[in-house]
């Protein structure tokens, strides 16, 4: 079925290129297909859709829609929303499945689609690898006829129904407090302000008009540069920026200081441990969360586990452990005591009730998790599938390791979402992690090169 391949975060490719509309519809066909062969219910099935606000969005819903629909689903369309919003979506209006159309922090010309089942949890590799190969040959699906075919309807009452439920999961109000918004450009814009208001904030927006040609470009959770410049300038208590779908969200300190997502999650463990509500005193992190957010934690008495990057890995480890918080650097936070989603607007609104409720700023919530130098370069123009099989490559793994010793750490990945391989090192000798990378790299460019 040509390009299209699931993976640690849906379906994602620069729309026209590397995912086509022929890809797109057929999987549309794909997902429709299932959810009627195994539906019971009256009537037909319901797809949820929502999308960022990217300009490709519209097309992209219309080949996707045409295949759900054309295999007899229903589709409900829910408009410009964050991701974790569709995932909500899914039991607000008791449908059986959803698509999120987005390509979440990737540039514009990039687009995909994120899939959810009748849970509002997103597909298992399983049930994804099962998509790609129905999609491979839908033409060998059965396609409805007549008053069978799906529908196309629109439901505006989702977004209020998904802002009073953050405002019901939040941690205490967020009276007397100053937080500027970065919402990218994105789905986040046209929900986060009164949101925030209406948890008692007083807040300033930037990146607040979701026009499709400048998401993620300069702004969001991809460059906190001007959201570190407006905290200082309105002096705020502390900004969030999220990314294009709103599923990720970072912060800035009253100082104009970027905190990772890493930090959010510490301080937000915590407190949940502090009031006797973290679950098995325990919290989910990635293989690229910092070691000083790991050692913070320990020190706190809280056990700390790891998985693949991918907040879908990090849940369903959450999941196997009865843990309720983890995620990732980037920031993706789950909270899974309050939503089954990771939510970039419900992680800032918990976390900035915690500081409201500490009364103490930003920056001294987080001085004491003491980050390790950790240095991370992207390497494009190579197969990342010959990752793991030439020699050459994993012998100058071996001996980047060896450098770095036991209190270093090396992270080699093919990226799940764009075609690069990512270099990441940790230790506490920044001149060295800076050396490693930089032979490591060129023997990865030298040896997986496409060109």
């Amino acid at each position: 079925m040509g390009t299209l391949k699931f993976g640690t975060d849906g379906v994602r490719g620069c729309f026209n290129k590397t995912l086509t509309i022929q890809d797109v519809m057929s999987l549309g066909v794909a997902h429709g297909h299932l959810l009627c062969r195994d539906y019971s219910g009256e009537g037909r099935p319901k797809v949820v859709i929502g999308r960022d606000s990217r300009v490709s969005g519209d097309a992209l819903m219309g080949a996707y829609g045409a295949g759900v629909m054309s295999a007899g689903a229903d589709l409900v369309d829910i408009g410009v929303i964050p991701t974790p919003a569709v995932a909500f979506a899914v039991r607000d209006l008791k449908a059986q499945g959803a698509a999120m159309l987005s390509a979440s922090h990737n540039p514009v010309p990039d687009n995909g689609i994120k899939l959810f089942g009748s849970t509002g949890k997103k597909l298992s590799d399983k049930e994804a690898r099962q998509l790609e190969e129905l999609a491979g040959r839908w033409q060998e699906l059965p396609l409805a006829e007549g008053v069978d075919v799906g529908r196309l309807g629109h439901n505006e009452s989702v977004s209020e129904n998904y802002r009073r439920f953050l405002l019901d999961n939040m941690e205490g109000r967020l009276d007397g407090l100053k937080i500027v918004l970065d919402c990218a450009h994105g789905a986040a814009a046209p929900h986060a302000e009164e949101l925030f208001k209406a948890a008692g904030a007083e807040v300033v927006m930037l990146s607040d008009i979701p026009d499709g040609e400048r998401i993620n470009v300069k702004c969001g959770s991809t460059d906190l540069t001007p959201l570190c410049e407006a905290v200082v300038e309105h002096g705020a208590h502390m900004g969030f920026a999220f990314d294009g779908d709103a599923d990720r969200c970072l912060a800035v300190s009253e100082k104009g200081i970027p905190v990772s997502g890493d930090h959010l999650m510490v301080v937000m463990a915590s407190e949940l441990k502090t009031k006797g509500r973290l679950a098995q005193n325990r919290i989910v992190l990635t293989v690229m969360s910092n070691l000083g957010a790991e050692i913070a934690l320990r020190e706190a008495g809280i056990e700390v586990a790891r998985t693949p990057v991918g907040d879908r890995y990090v849940w369903e480890e959450m999941d196997r452990s009865g843990a309720i918080l983890g995620g990732e650097q980037s920031g993706h936070i789950l909270l899974l005591d309050r939503h089954w989603s990771g939510d970039g607007m419900l992680a800032g609104l918990v976390f900035a009730g915690i500081a409201a409720q500490k009364g103490v700023p930003v920056s001294t919530l987080v001085a004491h998790i003491k980050e390790m130098p950790q240095k991370l370069i992207n390497v494009s123009g190579v197969d990342k599938s010959r990752l793991d099989s030439d020699d050459a490559v994993l012998q100058a793994i071996k001996t980047a390791e060896s450098r770095l010793g036991a209190e270093g750490r090396l992270l080699v990945r093919p990226s799940g979402t764009e075609p690069l391989v990512r270099l990441m090192a940790e230790g506490p000798d920044g001149a060295l992690l800076d050396s490693v990378l930089s032979d490591l790299k060129s023997v990865v460019e030298q040896r997986l090169s496409v060109n």
